[in-house]
């Protein structure tokens, strides 16, 4: 039994936080949540016995056991974590038998004594065996570090270096949890839904307050303990079917197995590497893995669904599709990154123990550059990039008078102690961290508060990890080492200070003494440690093919393998080469400051209406709620939200006392469950190699496998790769000398490899085209990244669908045959252009032999089919046939070609054989032709998007003008009807204030909108034009911003282009162009606003006033353009040779 002193101390302790938290007021909301939770519910009792044998002995089984089993199970994919129910759940009859069974003896020792059988097992003794078996969350993030050093770069470091750095950690996770616990833990509004799920539990089983309960909820009568044992029974029997029986239950994605084999049908609805459009599972495993939705706030879940259909399934489908940064040929979804084939990127090419786990530079450029998934770059880069900048200036707005209050906790000794024993386990190992180690505590300290905070009221976790990537990797290029151990310390360390706090707050609720909760956290994380590590040891030294695709039962390691990417990225090739490159990964860098600024007029908002949406928008959510993809997909997080809101809105609100009883029970029971029935299953089943005996359809059918016939040869659950791979098959198999040969610039001797490479199908020259290292379709990063900002508008959504109408293949050929504009052939006199490129029997056999090599068939097709055409209409004379030159296009005779570089020959000196055009030429004119035909497209697509602006604006006013006909209707019959009192009626006031556009809406418009001026200030003069109201000027000055914006944006330029060299002259060229264009476009929106007699007045009731002001600026912005155009064209004639001659004439 505990001494008196020890109680009195757990007394003080108890009541210091009572009364600090007894200045603040909880919601009414927020207090019924607690008590649903079972807090509160029933008196503490201070004289209950805590550091008991029977605690200590339960919670260091549990802790070696679940840590093990923990870090056992992050190493396979799905993941389950044996959470705090299971604990619970088995903690529970095990501290009960000890109770009935253990005599109460009483063993005396010099100072103090101890009762072997203290009492009845109580709350706080369950609760701290929890939070010494919880450690294992805690260790298995170290696990993932360590896995990824040894596994994927090579490295084993000894016992020595795990355990230190290890606790290292913890130690300072420890630190950032103390430091701001009076900012993270004690405030009462800061709820830590996370641990509510177990406050509920812990309460059921020990039948704490339960009276209270039935008494308080007028729903079924069963009690809470029934109810989760029922539940918990059911879920266990369950289970067995999606994870062993039937996995296609897991996998429900029923399209793809009536169609497997279609690329559309796998892209969409697949939930492997697809955007999972349907997220139908049966599998609690695959529902809660980004955690259990029913403990999660509805706002919460709100908003990261809103992230995910806006991010994911808009603009990430949008660049898919656009192939922005070349990610149409990859998967739509993937944890890896791949190489210029397709295939998924080695390592190993550039980086070995050759060279000391640096970059080895020349190695790197003879391999390929990094191409990420759409969702891997979005999101992993992207969305953090912007998170990081939003979390601080969110801080900042919402949290800036408290976070002073975190300044005066700071442990300075600690914290020195802390930093050298991070230190000294890296210096022994050479990994090369200096006194930098100090600049990732910092960040640490920095972005600690606000992901504690984010954590606290929402049960979501928002990562940091990029940032200390980036960090390290400018600061430690090439050093992939030094970079995932800088991520250990700067990001690891605030994950394990974010569940230390959420401990806390946990004691807090059990009362239990801050003292106690220290020492059972010190002893757990160093019992938790050891058994972790020697779980991890085993298993990457006994485990067939671990962290491998080939791994048995799924050990693949994702979260692992997730990071070993992103360490790739920003250790081995550096932030600086990175995000340089042709590929346009630099545009990432402006989600910056998309999330700098996105805060603030949210901000704005829920501070000028409080009682509005916009309180309940989350930016840092909203930016970072998708951290877990990858290696999560849609499907887990569509399939969360979908049941958090269910019951966190819909039951809730409809049933709320069967909510307030069974929610947080139900939750419990179902992680419970699972957690026990994977285990089992995973010891019985999969251990044991019993499931390779075991398979039926509904083993199999989630596993798609293309024919041998099919362009996509590789098993994938569900998903559709795309890729050269997929394509062209195993590229990897061709000789290397054929592939230079075929990409390099300089391929004018070894083509006969390379066609007898490309031969089978002619298919595989399509990964000439598109994985060279000069591809054709180039974008560059101002290109990108308007291409993203562009899928954010709908006009640019609906330019893109019309884009994809665009005659594609048909570029190919004519690409072709341009080559051939700056090489003469010798024969007959040629009447012009035409009649040499569509009869010169050289320049043909030329063209149909180029044609052959960087064309697939259905392009070939097509584009012959344009050419014949062009050749009658303006050559009049039909195109030579191929059977015409087919001595020219034999095997031999394609092989002895001369291969000819762009500008290698003059026209002055024709040749008098037929020639080959190099890949460099090709992908520059193609390059080039793409380029001219998307900027004509694009702009007659912006000059269209005017009238879309205007159609919206006009298509309002129409349903405002109809709106108050019905009003007028409606007001009109309810007068007849009561004269007539045919039948009870509401007032025509009523019905005039529940009218869509009336009652506070209309007051509303009516005195922001139509009534007042452009500005608060007396006249009407606004910007030096006279407006009638406020939103005639909101409208005008939209479609000048509307103007001036697609004007200047959405160019793609490149170094090289054959008609314009010069970048310059491209942009000159291109704005001239639009300008022109979107001014001409204008004209019938002058004529239409214009007229008296204009039906538009009549359809939306306005005046014609209002059309006149707008018919002004349409004619002052479309005589703007033109004068641009004017002038842009006048730049353009003097920097030309012309404009230069006469230039020097005139200053003569």
């Amino acid at each position: 039994m505990a001494k008196a002193k020890d109680v009195d101390i757990k007394a003080n302790d108890v009541q210091e936080g009572r009364d600090t938290d007894a200045t603040e007021t909880a919601s009414q909301s927020d207090a019924s949540i607690l008590q649903a939770a079972g807090i509160g519910i029933a008196e503490n009792d201070p004289t209950e016995p805590t550091l008991t044998l029977r605690m200590w002995v339960i919670a260091i089984v549990f802790c070696i056991i679940v840590s093990g089993l923990n870090t056992l199970y992050t190493l396979r994919k799905p993941s389950l974590t044996i959470t705090a129910p299971v604990v619970l759940l088995l903690a529970y009859p095990l501290g009960k038998l000890w109770e009935k069974i253990v005599p109460s003896w009483n063993i005396p020792l010099r100072c103090w004594s101890f009762n072997l059988n203290p009492g009845p097992f109580n709350t706080k003794e369950h609760t701290l065996i929890y939070i010494m078996s919880n450690l294992s969350v805690y260790v298995r993030l170290g696990a993932d570090v360590l896995t990824e050093q040894q596994m994927f770069y090579g490295f084993k470091a000894g016992w020595g270096f795990q355990v230190l750095i290890t606790l290292a950690t913890f130690l300072i996770g420890f630190c950032l949890a103390g430091m701001f616990r009076s900012i993270v833990v004690v405030p009462k509004e800061l709820i830590w839904p996370g641990v509510l799920g177990v406050t509920a539990l812990t309460t059921t089983l020990h039948n704490v307050g339960q009276g209270n309960v039935q008494a308080s909820y007028d729903t079924w009568k069963i009690s809470r303990y029934a109810f989760f044992t029922i539940v918990c029974v059911i879920s266990f029997c369950w289970y067995w079917f999606p994870d062993f029986i039937f996995p296609a239950l897991s996998y429900f994605s029923f399209p793809c197995w009536i169609n497997p084999t279609s690329p559309v049908v796998n892209q969409i609805f697949g939930m492997s590497s697809g955007m999972g459009l349907i997220p139908i599972t049966f599998d609690w495993s695959q529902i809660s893995y980004v955690g259990s939705p029913l403990l999660t706030p509805s706002w919460a879940i709100v908003n990261v669904f809103a992230s995910l259909v806006f991010w994911i399934w808009i603009v990430a489908v949008g660049c898919y599709y656009t192939n922005v940064w070349k990610t149409g040929y990859l998967p739509f979804q993937s944890s890896s990154v791949f190489d210029n084939t397709g295939s998924t990127y080695k390592v190993s090419k550039v980086v070995s123990a050759a060279t000391n786990y640096r970059l080895d530079l020349k190695r790197y450029l003879a391999y390929s550059p990094v191409y990420m998934p759409i969702t891997y770059a979005l999101n992993m880069f992207g969305l953090s990039f912007a998170t990081l900048s939003a979390l601080i200036v969110w801080v900042t707005l919402e949290h800036r008078h408290v976070m002073t209050n975190a300044a005066r906790r700071v442990p300075t000794l600690l914290m020195q102690s802390l930093l050298d024993a991070a230190t000294n386990p890296i210096r022994k190992m050479r990994l090369e961290l200096p006194m930098f180690l100090c600049g990732a505590c910092a960040i640490a300290l920095v972005f600690y508060p606000p992901l504690a905070l984010v954590f606290a009221t929402s049960n979501l976790k928002i990562n940091i990890d990029v940032f200390c990537r980036i960090v390290a990797g400018f600061v430690f290029e090439g050093n992939v080492l030094a970079n995932i151990w800088f991520f250990d310390i700067g990001y690891i360390t605030t994950i394990k200070g974010l569940w230390f706090a959420q401990d806390m707050k946990l004691a807090y609720y059990a009362n239990i003494p801050q003292r106690e909760l220290f020492l059972v956290q010190v002893v757990g994380m160093v019992i938790g440690t050891l058994s972790s590590l020697g779980v991890l040891n085993w298993a990457l030294n006994h485990i067939s093919g671990v962290c491998t695709k080939n791994a048995v039962n799924g050990f693949s390691c994702p979260f692992s393998s997730t990071h070993f990417n992103t360490s790739l990225i920003w250790g081995a090739i550096g932030p600086r080469r990175y995000l340089r490159n042709e590929i346009g990964y630099s545009a990432l860098l402006y989600f910056f400051l998309i999330g700098a600024i996105l805060p603030i007029p949210v901000y704005y908002l829920s501070r000028r209406y409080p009682n509005s949406l916009w309180k309940r928008v989350h930016v840092p959510l909203f930016l970072g709620g998708l951290n877990f993809l990858p290696p999560a997909t849609g499907m887990n997080y569509a399939s969360w939200a979908i049941v958090g809101l269910t019951f966190g809105l819909v039951i809730r609100k409809r049933l709320h006392a069967w909510w307030s009883k069974y929610n947080f029970v139900l939750s419990s029971a179902l992680d419970s469950s699972v957690g026990i029935a994977g285990v089992l299953i995973f010891l019985t089943v999969f251990f044991t190699g019993a499931s390779k005996h075991f398979n039926w359809w509904g083993t199999e059918v989630y596993k798609v496998r293309s024919s041998p016939s099919s362009r996509h040869h590789n098993m994938f659950i569900c998903e559709f790769r795309g890729g050269p791979s997929a394509v062209c098959g195993h590229i990897d198999a061709f000789p290397s000398p054929a592939r230079r040969s075929a990409l390099g610039p300089d391929s004018s001797t070894d083509l006969s490899v390379a066609t007898r490479w490309i031969s089978p199908g002619r298919e595989c020259v399509i990964v000439l085209r598109l994985f060279s290292s000069s591809p054709p379709r180039t974008e560059t990063p101002r290109t990108g990244f308007m291409r993203l900002l562009g899928w954010l508008a709908i006009t640019l959504v609906t330019q893109h669908a019309w884009g994809s109408d665009l005659p594609q293949e048909e570029r190919c050929v004519t690409a072709v045959y341009s080559t051939f504009n700056y090489i003469s052939f010798a024969g007959s006199p040629a009447k012009g252009m035409w009649d040499t490129r569509c009869h010169n029997p050289l320049e043909v056999a030329s063209i149909y032999a180029a044609s052959d090599i960087y064309c697939r068939d259905s392009e070939r097709a097509a584009g012959f089919v344009q050419l014949a055409a062009l050749c009658e209409e303006f050559g009049n004379r039909e195109l030579l046939p191929r059977e015409a030159v087919a001595e020219n296009l034999t095997e031999d005779a394609v092989r002895n070609m001369r291969t000819v570089d762009y500008l290698e020959l003059s026209r002055a000196e024709p040749v008098d054989a037929p020639v080959l055009i190099s890949a460099s030429y090709f992908n520059l004119m193609f390059n080039t032709i793409d380029s001219w035909q998307y900027e004509t497209w694009s702009h007659h697509a912006f000059g269209y998007a005017g009238y879309a602006y205007w159609c919206g604006i006009l298509l309002f006013g129409i349903a405002s003008r109809l709106s108050s006909l019905a009003l007028s209707s409606r007001k009109f019959r309810a007068e007849r009807e009561l004269e007539s009192n045919a039948y009870a009626y509401p007032p025509t006031e009523t019905a005039y204030h529940n009218s869509l556009w009336t009652g506070k809406l209309i007051h509303w418009a009516q005195t922001h909108l139509i009534v007042p001026a452009p500005l608060p200030m007396q006249g009407r003069n606004f910007v030096g034009c006279t407006y009638s109201t406020r939103v005639e000027a909101l409208v005008v000055v939209g479609f000048w911003l509307l103007s001036i914006i697609l004007s200047v944006v959405g160019y793609r330029t490149f170094a090289g282009n054959i008609y314009w060299p010069n970048t310059t002259d491209q942009i000159l060229r291109y704005s001239a162009d639009r300008t022109g264009i979107m001014s001409f476009a204008n004209f019938p929106l002058l004529w239409l606003f214009g007229g008296r007699n204009n039906i538009l007045i009549w359809a939306t009731g306005w005046s014609f006033a209002t059309f006149n002001i707008y018919h002004r600026h349409v004619a002052r912005i479309a005589t703007l353009q033109g004068i641009a155009h004017t002038i842009l064209y006048i730049v353009i004639w003097i920097r030309g040779k012309k404009g230069t001659v006469l230039t020097a004439e005139l200053l003569c």
